[in-house]
């Protein structure tokens, strides 16, 4: 006779059922047994069902009835759910629940999460009520000590998402990602810190705002942050640069964008062809020649190269070139922090938020 997984898997999970009801069922004497005899008075005996990862659960326990004095009536209580702590019309596990948080925000679909407990028979709206209750614990940042005049970098940028709202509405919210870190070690960017300033779109933040946030939460993960030389890394936004003058801070143009720029406006839709014109601007931008930059784009006549956005980042491409500059990050920062958990899913603002949270505090506790 052949061996088979699927008959032998399932007579398991009858006997873990079994232990289960027997183990609770044996509590329930136990309390039977213990209880102040005077005050709790046996009333009834009632089965009760609790899904469990490895399926239903049906128990039989005792019902008492006790009089309160400062109710002034007589209240009804089981003493084993009690001790279980399982509240009167909850039927989940505490077991389906931890399982389920286990994938919090790290971008499984609530229905990859149901196939991961098939056996507790349960759905994706029942995933979405687990983690609307999941509360984030914050926990004590250990703050970094920075050496006068030290280099920590912030890379700034923003995301945009719709979400859900109060009554099934749907609401475009803005993410202001605003990443620390002190240098990058084999593409690992060491001592980072994250955090998040998510508000409606169309809200008013300003550059003002972010420098003033940038400075509270540096000095909450930093020490002598006030002594540390402050570089500003993101896209060619003005708020970002202006956000950098605020700061007094050093900006470095994002390498990303730039070279991405110079690529659409000389090489697509052309390709095999300007591949010198392109390598020569790129080699300008990556030693910070910026005036050798200008004076050879004047010379080139293509019509969707943005001779406009070279202009208007001196700063930005002047810096490529300097120490200091180890890479901006700002667009991986976004997709791993901000939208791998979301795919093409839409959540609620609120759950969203506590997922914004634990990613940005599994950040922050690291070492």
């Amino acid at each position: 006779m052949s061996w088979n997984y699927r008959e032998e898997y399932q007579k398991i999970n009858q006997l873990t059922l079994e232990y289960i009801k027997k183990r609770w069922e044996k509590l329930d004497l136990k309390l039977f047994k213990t209880r102040d005899k005077s005050k709790y008075i046996i009333v009834d005996f009632e089965k009760r069902k609790r899904n469990t990862i490895y399926g239903v659960v049906i128990y039989k326990r005792r019902i008492y009835k006790y009089y309160n004095t400062e109710l002034n009536q007589w209240v009804y209580i089981c003493l084993v759910d009690e001790k279980l702590e399982l509240p009167k019309y909850k039927r989940i596990g505490e077991d389906i629940e931890q399982n389920a948080f286990a994938y919090f925000a790290d971008g499984k679909r609530y229905k990859d999460i149901c196939h991961t407990m098939l056996l507790a028979n349960v759905n994706r709206m029942t995933i979405c009520r687990i983690f609307k209750k999941y509360v984030v614990v914050m926990q004590n940042i250990s703050k970094i000590k920075l050496e006068p005049n030290q280099p920590i970098y912030i890379s700034i940028d923003d995301g945009h998402r719709k979400f859900w709202e109060y009554k099934r509405k749907i609401k475009q919210y803005s993410m202001r990602l605003v990443v620390f870190y002190t240098d990058n070690i084999n593409h690992t960017l060491v001592n980072k810190r994250a955090n998040v300033i998510i508000r409606p779109n169309k809200t008013v933040l300003g550059a003002s705002k972010t420098a003033d946030f940038i400075l509270e939460q540096g000095k909450q993960f930093f020490e002598n942050f006030d002594q540390a030389q402050v570089i500003v890394c993101g896209d060619s936004a003005g708020w970002i640069k202006k956000t950098a003058e605020h700061l007094n801070a050093k900006f470095i143009l994002d390498k990303f964008h730039l070279i991405k720029v110079l690529y659409l406006g000389i090489i697509a839709g052309n390709k095999g062809k300007y591949y010198q014109e392109y390598n020569t601007c790129r080699k300008y931008i990556e030693n910070g020649e910026y005036d050798k930059l200008l004076d050879y784009l004047k010379t080139l006549k293509h019509k969707k190269l943005k001779k406009k956005y070279f202009l208007n980042n001196k700063e930005g491409i002047t810096n490529q070139s300097c120490k200091e500059n180890i890479g901006c990050f700002a667009e991986s920062n976004v997709w791993h922090i901000l939208k791998s958990m979301l795919g093409n899913r839409t959540y609620s603002i609120e759950t969203y938020k506590k997922m914004i949270i634990f990613k940005c505090q599994e950040i922050n506790l690291k070492p």
